[in-house]
């Protein structure tokens, strides 16, 4: 079975909780230092004007940050225009939560209770802002350079001597490790089971021949090992560095060793 943490998807709550603070922390430090003269300003002339102000100032800005906030706490990115909307939706809520709240508030009884309209808008805002993250956020994309293996198995497999039957196999190989070598941590399960689903067709095909030659029996076994181990690397990769543990795999070894005698 694979570890819950790795086949999850979907941006998790409390990571996209942190994100959204460290982005709104920031937004709000750096619209503190050059944006305050202007709500002083506004407060002065039309304070009806100054939370909208500073809301849409602060989502804006959120927008700029928040992309960089979701890839240093997460294993997730999300682009910039889809980042800018998160953050004027959150806004948007905000100013409409304060509108609805103040006058709720006047109507029961005419007094404004200042941390309730404080604090309500800025749930209602972290609510909607977390539902849009969580849609936009996709999985981060490793863009290593082609792993070791991988050049090794296209060079076993460049033989133009291969037999038709092996040379599917070996193709259908090849579309397994580079779909895994891209593969963000969090995506590794998923790709794994598409793996061995296609390995266990490719071993399928070679094992319905009438008879088998020693280097198919080796490859048919290379396959073999190559399913354990891949059920291994999906169980472990969110707590390392997967990329490498495939570059180890020994049933790919076995695969190369397979084909080089069929070439």
């Amino acid at each position: 079975m694979f570890a819950h943490e790795t086949y999850d998807r979907e941006l998790a709550f409390w990571p996209a909780l942190a994100t959204l603070l460290v982005a709104g922390l920031v937004s709000s430090f750096v619209s503190v230092l050059l944006l305050a003269p202007v709500a002083t300003t506004l407060a002065s002339s039309h304070n009806g004007l100054v939370y909208p102000y500073e809301a849409l100032v602060g989502a804006a800005l959120t927008g700029l940050v928040l992309p960089h906030a979701l890839r240093a706490v997460t294993a997730f990115e999300i682009t910039t225009s889809a980042a800018f909307a998160v953050a004027f939706a959150g806004a948007l809520a905000s100013i409409a939560a304060v509108l609805v709240f103040e006058a709720a508030f006047v109507s029961a009884g005419g007094v404004i209770n200042g941390g309730a309209v404080s604090l309500l808008p800025m749930l209602v805002s972290v609510g909607v802002e977390y539902q849009l993250l969580k849609h936009f956020a996709r999985p981060a994309r490793v863009t290593g350079p082609p792993l070791a293996v991988e050049a090794e198995l296209a060079y076993a497999t460049a033989s133009p001597s291969l037999p038709a039957d092996v040379a599917r196999v070996a193709a259908r190989v090849q579309v397994v490790l580079s779909s895994l070598s891209d593969a963000a941590p969090v995506e590794v399960p998923r790709r794994v089971q598409e793996s061995l689903d296609e390995l266990q067709e490719s071993a399928a095909d070679l094992e319905s021949e009438p008879s088998l030659d020693t280097p198919r029996r080796l490859l048919v076994a290379g396959i073999r090992q190559l399913q354990g181990e891949l059920v291994e690397l999906a169980e472990s990769a969110w707590r390392g560095d997967y990329r490498s543990a495939i570059n180890r795999l020994t049933g790919a070894q076995t695969i190369e060793n397979a084909l080089s005698q069929l070439g």
